[in-house]
């Protein structure tokens, strides 16, 4: 840990976000609506996306990866390529990289490729002073909160499947139907029955059923 807080990001930029592949690919490969460009889109962020991602960890994702191309070709997501660091950026970045590359070790049965996609990213917006990580794996959250932590005191915020749940259900004006959120929000239990009750539990929490409209 004080190797990274060490190297510190000199700008928090607020109104910035990289978005990690499970949350492209959970939200991209719904079918019937372009989910991804609509929820993504709405926030207000500057968005990017590790190039990582896109070379590696999308290939089997046509839904989701063609939704990134478009937002790519619309300016509303950029790619961040590791060769517009500058030198104090790289050292921060190969540092942070490592730190977390080595605890999600201990984490992952030996499997540290399991989620370079996660790492890579969120050490490039630490190093950057990017405000949010767009991203559901629960791992995330620990490593913004035990290590990504600014001089001002703020960490990175990790926005997860339930707070772009809430999210849209406070934002009517997307158009996306409560009904459309459900189906996408169960459909991450992948046919496990006991799981997908408790999606249901956790959905009909986040976002009620209004009684005249249930």
């Amino acid at each position: 840990m004080s190797s990274v807080n060490r190297i510190r990001a000199m700008v928090y930029v607020k109104n910035s976000a990289f978005i990690d592949t499970d949350i492209v690919i959970k939200i991209g490969n719904y079918e019937g609506e372009d989910l991804l460009k609509k929820i993504l889109g709405s926030y207000d962020y500057d968005l990017y996306i590790h190039e990582y991602i896109i070379k590696e960890e999308l290939l089997s994702s046509e839904n989701a990866k063609r939704q990134i191309n478009e937002m790519i070709e619309e300016e509303t997501l950029r790619v961040f390529l590791e060769s517009s660091l500058n030198l104090d950026e790289k050292i921060g970045y190969s540092l942070t990289k490592d730190l977390l590359s080595k605890d999600s070790d201990k984490k992952l049965d030996d499997k540290p490729r399991k989620n370079l996609g996660e790492i890579l990213s969120m050490s490039a917006a630490y190093v950057k002073g990017y405000s949010c990580f767009i991203s559901d794996d629960k791992e995330a959250k620990m490593f913004a909160k035990d290590y990504l932590i600014y001089d001002s005191g703020d960490s990175i915020k990790v926005i997860n499947m339930k707070d772009i749940v809430k999210y849209v259900s406070d934002n009517e004006s997307m158009g996306i139907k409560r009904k459309t959120m459900k189906h996408l929000y169960i459909s991450l239990g992948l046919g496990c029955e006991d799981r997908i009750k408790k999606l249901k539990l956790e959905f009909e929490q986040i976002w009620p059923a209004k009684i005249f409209n249930a």
